[in-house]
């Protein structure tokens, strides 16, 4: 992070600036704004994710989601999984084995919390979160990236770009949250280094929609790997998936009894 003030005037200003509107930017800017803190969130994408990429949602978290109100709209696009990764020939020959998914049961949550884990893909929950972060009075620019950080010694300065426009401009905020993945602009800005721990793998990833549930003898597993022989490695993991939303979209409507699919090939 730069520690220079030279020529930088804000045109905006927030007492906190989350950058990245993945349900972690979206869930910190929520607790922020309970709180009455002014929070600004900026994600450089148009919208909410489009994919379902991540589908696990823990019971603590569940938990959360439960206090804000939040809880039956996330479970409405949600499906019943049994929390373990399987191992069968095709998706509806006998597993030959299982390995814990690292999520307790049904029965397991229920003994400790009033809440149950959820499979919940992302392009579901996202645009739940974030109507309820507009309804807590929460701002969000979406198309909007980072482009640098300046710290002035008492505030932080944060260049943003609008990416349909190409305008420039700079806000002041007195903290940063980074929440923008993997390859974050916050955490390079702040000097805040990775360590490369090599490459584990080559993954395609294919999302299709096909109605298997009804074939099934049980409830599918969490993530369901193919043996077939030609389709080693093959993955499935099953989500309803609503597409995401653009700002003001509303929330989508799950696809009722669709299950898609994760299909991911790794060789290493």
């Amino acid at each position: 992070m730069h520690h220079h003030t030279r020529d930088l005037i804000a045109t905006e200003r927030c007492d906190v600036l989350v950058v990245g509107a993945g349900p972690a930017g979206l869930t910190a800017a929520i607790t922020l704004a309970r709180y009455g803190i002014d929070v600004l969130l900026i994600e450089k994408h148009r919208g909410t994710s489009p994919f379902p990429k991540a589908t696990g949602v823990s019971t603590r978290t569940m938990e959360l989601f439960r206090s804000w109100g939040i809880e039956q709209q996330i479970r409405a696009g949600s499906m019943r999984v049994r929390p373990v990764m399987t191992f069968a020939r095709t998706l509806l020959d006998e597993p030959a084995f299982a390995v814990p998914f690292g999520y307790p049961t049904d029965e397991q949550a229920l003994a400790q919390s009033p809440c149950t884990p959820c499979c919940c893909a992302q392009d579901h929950l996202e645009p739940v979160l974030l109507q309820h972060l507009y309804g807590v009075g929460g701002r969000v620019r979406f198309g909007v990236e980072l482009v640098d950080l300046v710290d002035t010694g008492d505030a932080v300065l944060a260049t943003i770009r609008d990416e349909t426009t190409a305008a420039v401009e700079r806000v002041e905020a007195a903290y940063v949250i980074g929440a923008d993945g993997p390859r974050s602009t916050v955490r390079a800005a702040a000097g805040i280094g990775i360590e490369d721990l090599g490459t584990i793998g080559d993954f395609v990833s294919v999302t299709f929609r096909a109605h298997l549930t009804h074939r099934l003898a049980g409830l599918p597993a969490a993530i369901n790997t193919v043996e077939m022989p030609g389709a080693e490695g093959v993955s499935c993991r099953p989500a309803v998936t609503t597409g995401g939303s653009t700002p003001g979209s509303g929330i989508p409507r799950p696809a009722n009894g669709s299950m898609t699919g994760h299909r991911s090939t790794a060789s290493s």
